[in-house]
């Protein structure tokens, strides 16, 4: 099974580094890795295997990179250093002597680098992560930024103003700040005496002796963090600010200041005097080609907007909807992704396409729109009600329902022409999904943990009596007119089979909403939900609901719709302009990397188990090492090639994972 992405995302791009002028990584929250061989045209996404936000790459050659960051309090887990080999496509965490937050990497070769985070703390490996000696200076400060100039000399720079310096390679430290309490952000040097450092309140310094003196240089009097700051060559810099850019041709003595297309960006960084990168928040990335007097967006255009609803009339055709109006749709099982003419700023909130042309959408205002020519143009067929539509249903090219806020349902019997207002039995804040398995039977799920039903077309509505206590009901789906699914704000999945009579709850994930759930057949199904950087998960299904597999979602935000295609795909929709596809993509071309899960290849067994567990590999993956890791992501054992058998008589109880070559499989440490 793999992941595939609609890239860049709309993650926050803590670091960057362009290593050519056509090759660019970055780093950001939830693990995220993107990559560019082509100058930013294509990018191909890798999830690093933590949920931490990662605020550091350093790649010393075009396969070889390191990847460091903060701990995720939400998930548990501490600082992060990842390395890879191949360029990104795959990581692998490296254990260091410190359980805190990292801030910074930088690697003068494949094997010398150094890393630095929490009070001071800066760690030195010479054999590539293997080992790593611990160098440490007198402060309680954090850093955020760490400069080698070479083996010997380097600078640390951080919070209240600190800036170290070593001349040893980090085994002593010296103290030369700039004159100012205010936190330093980044540091750039040419060479080991001339540097800049940027800080809050749009500042700028400069050193020309090692940091023994700072010039202020830029003192923008704001309240914007400079948060980086890059010289293509002794005159001609470029800075930015969360609001400005700031341009210099005379080595800082002055700087111009433009203001930005999209706020709180992080990183800028030059291959050459012409072309450059910046990277920020929500995906933003853009570029220049001319030294910076013109920027293009590469990126940013989908990843302001949330995209609530997704849904495929076929293999290879989909379309999605979100805020202000957006709506998109693919051709090519999501190869490319093309913007609709919907003519509105409402934000739409769900779709119901019949085939490839006819559909419906539905959201703010009470809109609600419909197209006849696969979304190439809309009208409105609105119900006159201004209050918001969350759901829409057709049984057919004339027959169908919408329902929304303040319990409001209308019924067509002609396309949209005309709607007859129907009525719900008691009063109801919102209606939020709406399903029928025939022209007189269909269901509303509700607030309040209600359903309600009818069996007259929409006549009369009545409240299905005895449900488990869920809390307000969010999504619905028949498969058929006994068997149906509902999911509940507070995360729970329910199963009837007597066509609503009864409903037993099959789990509760915590998702916190459970916003999305689809089955392609009575077996399999997928639910997700959750909240922004908070159990953001996806779960699969393949016996009904009996049973669900985390499927190990390298997302951080809301899954907000989900759309299977078959048993083994599946699309996701969600905030800040993510749709991710996960299954089989073998026939798909999209010119974006996969990140490869391959889950339950490797077979573990017994599982659970209390002191040693057998693996089961193929042949051909007999010459790799086998490795084990924590719920954490951290490495805690490598196991010769060839050896199955491993161990686990002194481990804590819980889950661990383990890996050969790019196969990977999990078992349980139990008492």
């Amino acid at each position: 099974m793999q992941w595939q992405s609609q890239l860049p995302t709309s993650y926050d791009y803590n670091d960057m580094e362009v290593l050519t002028s056509n090759t660019i990584v970055a780093v950001g929250l939830t693990g995220s890795f993107i990559r560019s061989d082509d100058a930013g045209v294509n990018w191909k996404f890798v999830w690093t295997g933590s949920l931490s936000t990662l605020t550091g790459v350093d790649f010393p050659s075009s396969n070889i990179g390191y990847a460091c960051g903060n701990g995720n309090k939400y998930y548990y887990e501490q600082g992060f250093l990842a390395k890879t080999v191949d360029g990104g496509d795959s990581w692998i965490s490296i254990t260091i002597p410190f359980a805190a937050n990292f801030s910074d990497v930088d690697f003068l070769s494949a094997d010398s680098g150094w890393v630095c985070g929490d009070s001071g703390k800066v760690f030195r490996t010479y054999n590539g992560g293997v080992t790593w000696d611990s160098l440490h200076f007198n402060t309680t400060e954090m850093s955020r930024a760490i400069v080698m100039m070479n083996a010997d000399t380097g600078f640390v720079a951080g919070e209240a103003g600190m800036i170290f310096r070593t001349f040893d390679g980090g085994n002593t430290w010296t103290s030369c700040p700039p004159t100012t309490s205010d936190n330093i952000n980044s540091l750039f040097f040419l060479n080991g005496r001339t540097g800049w450092c940027t800080a809050d309140f749009e500042q700028i310094y400069r050193t020309d002796n090692s940091g023994d003196t700072w010039t202020r240089q830029l003192n923008g009097g704001g309240t914007s963090p400079v948060n980086d700051v890059y010289f293509v060559d002794s005159l001609r810099g470029h800075a930015l600010s969360t609001a400005f850019y700031y341009h210099t041709s005379n080595g800082g003595q002055t700087w111009q200041t433009e203001n930005q297309t999209y706020h709180y960006n992080f990183n800028i960084a030059f291959s050459d005097s012409l072309n450059g990168f910046i990277s920020g928040s929500f995906g933003n990335i853009q570029k220049t080609v001319d030294g910076g007097n013109t920027w293009v967006d590469i990126a940013a255009e989908n990843n302001f907007y949330h995209f609530n609803n997704i849904q495929f009339t076929d293999a290879v055709t989909g379309f999605t909807v979100g805020e202000h109006g957006k709506v998109l749709k693919t051709t090519n099982g999501g190869q490319t992704w093309t913007y609709l003419p919907t003519s509105s700023l409402y934000d739409f909130n769900d779709l119901f396409f019949l085939n490839n042309n006819l559909g419906y959408i539905v959201g703010e205002g009470g809109a609600v729109k419909k197209t006849i020519d696969g979304g190439m143009s809309f009208t409105n067929v609105n119900t006159g009600t201004t209050k918001a539509l969350y759901s829409v249903f057709f049984l057919d090219a004339n027959t169908g329902w919408v329902c929304g806020d303040e319990g409001v349902v209308f019924k067509t019997t002609n396309g949209g022409t005309n709607w007859t207002q129907q009525t719900l039995p008691t009063f109801t804040y919102g209606a939020y999904d709406i399903v029928f398995t025939d022209a007189l039977t269909g269901y509303i799920g509700s607030w309040a943990n209600r359903i309600y039903k009818t069996t007259d077309g929409g006549t009369t509505w009545n409240t299905i009596p005895n449900l488990p206590s869920v809390n307000s009901i969010v999504k619905l789906q028949f498969l058929n007119p006994d068997t149906g699914w509902a999911t509940s704000e507070y995360g729970n999945i329910m199963k009837t089979t007597d066509a609503g009579v009864t409903w037993t709850i099959q789990n509760s994930f915590c998702l916190s909403p459970a916003n999305a759930f689809h089955f392609i057949d009575a077996q399999n199904g997928f639910v997700g939900g959750g909240t922004v950087n908070y159990n953001c998960k996806l779960y699969r299904t393949r016996d009904g609901g009996a049973t669900w597999e985390n499927t190990d979602l390298p997302y951080g935000y809301s899954i907000k719709g989900l759309w299977m295609t078959d048993t083994n795909r599946v699309y996701i929709s969600g905030e800040w302009g993510t749709i991710l596809l996960y299954g089989d993509t073998s026939n798909l071309s999209t010119g974006i990397s996969a990140l490869v899960v391959n889950e339950n290849k490797i077979e573990c067994y017994p599982n659970p188990a209390s002191d040693f567990v057998e693996v089961k590999l193929p042949e051909q993956n007999r010459n790799d090492d086998l490795l084990v890791y924590n719920s954490t992501g951290q490495l805690i054992r490598r196991i010769t090639a060839g050896k199955t058998r491993i161990d686990i008589s002194r481990l804590a109880k819980g889950i661990y994972f383990v890996r050969v070559g790019e196969m990977r499989g999990r078992f349980v440490k139990g008492e």
